[in-house]
C-alpha cells in the first residue's frame, strides 16, 4: 500500500517509533505503525578538494610590504558599495597583481596583516577592512623554479613539505568541515556561509520586513534546524496565515531548494508537526487532515477564568469595574482558593444558577438590597454568557483541553501542546480563524504561561530535570501584542517577559513582524539577532538603524533589499562564518546575504493565496 507522506504525517510515525501513546478523551491519536519517512538527519558540511585546503597548510605572516612586492603583488584600496564599517563609509583593501593596477596603496594598512600559504602559494589580507568577515580572498600565484637559500629548487621544497601534511591529504582525500551551527544565509559574492552558534542560554531572534520577502522562510529554517541539529523542542504559536501546513513534508529531490541544501551537505527532512485548531464561533468545519495531523482543541475553563483580570480587560463589554470584588468572590473562597462548586459546572445554565445563588448569599451577609443583587447577577452572567458563547472553552464546546500520554509505566495528563513537546513533536497553532477575536491574546498568554510552568518544574518536574530547551516561534507578533486600537493586550507583557527572562527557564523566542515599530520595546531591547528584510517605510528603517547603531549606508541598504535578501545584525552575540574552503571565523556584523532554504517544504500563505 502506498502511503502519501503528507497524509501520513511524520508526527504519528515518530511518536509511535518512540513508544508514546497519545489519547484525546477516549480516542488514541497520532498512531502510525507504517514507515512512510526514512529520516536522514542534517549533516551540514563543506567538502573541499585537496588543492583548495587551507587547513593543515603551511601558513606564515608576511612581515613587510617589500616582501609582498617581491612576490609580484601590491595592496589597493577601493570604496565598496556593499561594505561598510561602523557608522562611516569604509574602504576595502585588496591584494592584487602589481601589473594589473595603477594605484598602489604603498603600505600595509593599520590593524591588517598578510597571510602567506606557502604550501599552495596563496596570499590573503586579514583585518577589519579586508572583507565582510575580516578576511579577504585567497590570491594564488605561481612559484618560480628558482634556488632558495639552501640551494634547493621550489619544486623540491614543495615535495618535502608534502611529507609534513596528514596522511589523509597525502591520499588525495577531500577535506570535510562539519558545521554544527545553524547556517542561515550565504554571501552571493564571497560564497561565505553565515551561521548562528548554539550558546548556553536561549536567544531572542527577531525577523522584520515586508510581506513576501522571506520572513517566514528564515523562521522555518531556524525552527527546523533547531529541532533537528540542536535537538530543541519547538512550538509555533501563531500561524495566522496558514502557511505551516507543508512543514510536515519534504522538498522534492529535484527541487531547486533540495539542490541548494545539497551544496552544504543537507537533505530535506520533515518536521514532526501537529496542527492544533482552537475551536471557536462559528464552529470549525474546514480542518485539513483532521484526526491525522490536525486536531481541534479547547482551552480550560478553570485556568482561563482564574486569570479573570486579564480576560475581563480584553473587551470593553467584559469589564466589571465596581463589582469586580463580587465576581472575585464567586470564583474564590474566603481563603483565596478556587471554588470547586463553580468550576464543577458543566453548562452555562449551571453557571448562571451558581452565580445567582452565590450573589444572593453575599448580599444577605452584607445587608444589601435584593434589587442590587439582581443587577449584579445580570451584569456578571451577561459577561460570562458572552465569554461562554465564543465557544473556545472546554465547558462550551466539549472538546479536550488535555491529552493523555503514556509510555511504558509512565502516564501523564498534559495540555495538547505540552503533550506534543513531551513526545518530541512540534505543535503548531493554526490561528487564521480567531486571531482577530477578543480572547486571542489571552489564549496566547495562557499557552506561554503553561510553557513557563512546565519549564520551571512547577507543573511537572520532567522538563526541568531533563533540561528541556524550548523555542517559541510567533509570526506577525503585533496581531497578538496590539489590540484593534493599537494598545497592549494581555499577552504583551507575557511575551516581553519571555524575551527578557525566558532564557533563564531555557525558553527562546523567534518573532516575526511586518511592522518593526509595533514591536514592544522590551522585546527589541532583548533581541540578540535581527534578520532584516526589505523595509520600504523610511521611519521603520531609521528606527532599526537607531536601535542597532547602523550607518546611513546600511539604513539605505535595508530599504532596497530584494526577495530573500537579508541584512542580519546582533547586539550581544556574533555570527560564525565559513569560507567556501571551510575556514571558520566570527564577526559581529552587520552581514548581508541570501537566506538558505528551510529543511522542510514551505508553501505560500493560504490566506495570501486566497486573496
Amino acid at each position: 500500500m502506498t502511503i502519501v507522506p503528507f497524509e501520513h504525517g511524520y508526527a504519528a510515525q515518530l511518536a509511535t517509533e518512540q513508544g508514546y501513546e497519545i489519547w484525546a478523551r477516549n480516542q488514541r491519536i497520532l498512531y502510525e505503525d507504517r514507515e512512510a519517512y526514512k529520516i536522514v538527519l542534517p549533516d551540514t558540511k563543506i567538502v573541499t578538494k585537496k588543492k583548495d585546503y587551507e587547513e593543515a597548510s603551511v601558513v606564515e605572516e608576511i612581515k613587510s610590504y617589500e616582501e609582498l612586492r617581491r612576490l609580484g603583488f601590491v595592496i589597493t584600496r577601493e570604496e565598496k558599495k556593499y561594505f561598510y564599517f561602523g557608522k562611516q563609509m569604509a574602504y576595502q583593501y585588496h591584494i592584487l597583481v602589481e601589473d594589473a593596477v595603477n594605484q598602489d596603496f604603498g603600505m600595509l594598512p593599520r590593524e591588517h596583516k598578510i597571510q602567506h600559504n606557502k604550501t599552495y602559494y596563496a596570499l590573503r589580507l586579514v583585518g577589519p577592512h579586508a572583507g565582510t568577515t575580516g578576511y579577504g580572498r585567497w590570491v594564488k600565484y605561481k612559484k618560480k623554479e628558482e634556488n632558495d637559500e639552501r640551494g634547493q629548487t621550489a619544486k623540491r621544497v614543495a615535495e618535502e613539505k608534502e611529507s609534513w601534511v596528514p596522511l589523509a591529504r597525502r591520499k588525495n582525500q577531500d577535506m570535510v568541515v562539519r558545521i554544527k551551527e545553524i547556517p542561515v544565509m550565504y554571501h552571493p559574492i564571497t560564497q561565505d556561509i553565515y551561521c548562528i552558534e548554539q550558546e548556553v542560554t536561549e536567544k531572542v531572534y527577531l525577523i522584520a520586513g515586508q510581506r513576501g520577502m522571506g520572513k517566514s522562510w528564515v523562521m522555518n529554517r531556524l525552527v527546523g534546524c533547531a529541532r533537528w541539529k540542536w535537538n530543541k523542542s519547538v512550538v509555533v504559536i501563531n500561524d495566522f496565515q496558514g502557511e505551516c501546513g507543508s512543514w510536515s513534508t519534504t522538498w522534492g529531490d529535484k527541487s531547486p531548494q533540495a539542490v541548494d541544501l545539497s551544496y552544504i551537505g543537507e537533505t530535506s527532512v520533515p518536521l514532526p508537526a501537529v496542527y492544533l485548531y482552537l475551536e471557536g464561533r462559528p464552529p470549525l468545519e474546514d480542518v485539513p487532515l483532521e484526526g491525522r495531523v490536525s486536531f481541534k482543541i479547547s482551552m480550560p475553563f478553570k485556568k482561563l477564568i482564574l486569570d479573570y483580570e486579564n480576560i475581563l480587560r480584553e473587551k470593553k463589554g467584559w469589564r466589571m469595574d465596581k463589582i469586580m470584588p463580587r465576581f472575585r468572590n464567586i470564583i474564590f473562597d474566603k481563603d483565596g482558593n478556587p471554588r470547586e462548586e463553580f468550576f464543577a459546572c458543566t453548562s452555562f445554565a449551571e453557571i448562571e444558577q451558581f452565580v445567582a445563588q452565590e450573589l444572593e448569599h453575599q448580599a444577605i451577609a452584607s445587608g444589601g438590597s435584593k434589587k442590587g443583587v439582581w443587577q449584579m447577577v445580570e451584569k456578571i452572567t451577561s459577561v460570562l454568557k458572552d465569554i461562554y458563547g465564543q465557544n473556545f472553552l472546554d465547558i462550551a464546546n466539549k472538546l479536550p483541553s488535555e491529552w493523555m500520554v503514556r509510555k511504558e509505566q509512565v502516564k501523564k495528563t498534559l495540555p495538547p501542546w505540552i503533550a506534543a513537546i513531551y513526545c518530541g513533536l512540534v505543535p503548531i497553532f493554526e490561528t487564521s480563524h480567531h486571531y482577530t477575536k477578543d480572547y486571542f491574546p489571552l489564549v496566547t498568554k495562557h499557552i506561554i504561561d503553561t510553557i513557563f510552568e512546565y519549564q520551571r518544574g512547577k507543573a511537572d518536574p520532567y522538563f526541568k530535570d531533563n533540561n528541556i530547551q524550548i523555542l517559541c516561534a510567533i509570526d506577525e507578533l503585533p496581531t497578538i501584542t496590539r489590540d484593534g486600537r493599537g494598545k497592549p493586550t494581555a499577552a504583551t507583557e507575557t511575551i516581553s517577559d519571555l524575551a527578557a527572562a525566558g532564557r533563564f527557564q531555557r525558553i527562546g523566542l523567534i518573532a516575526a513582524t511586518q511592522n518593526y515599530s509595533m514591536v514592544p520595546d522590551r522585546i527589541i531591547q532583548n533581541t540578540d539577532f535581527l534578520f532584516c528584510f526589505n523595509q520600504k517605510r523610511d521611519e521603520e528603517a531609521k528606527q532599526i538603524g537607531r536601535d542597532f547603531d547602523l550607518s546611513k549606508d546600511w539604513i539605505s541598504k535595508i530599504k532596497n533589499l530584494k526577495t530573500f535578501e537579508c541584512v542580519a545584525m546582533t547586539k550581544s552575540s556574533h555570527f560564525v562564518v565559513y569560507s567556501p574552503f571551510g575556514a571558520r571565523s566570527e564577526t559581529m556584523g552587520p552581514i548581508e546575504g541570501i537566506v538558505l532554504p528551510p529543511l522542510n517544504q514551505h508553501s505560500a500563505p493560504r490566506r495570501m493565496t486566497e486573496t
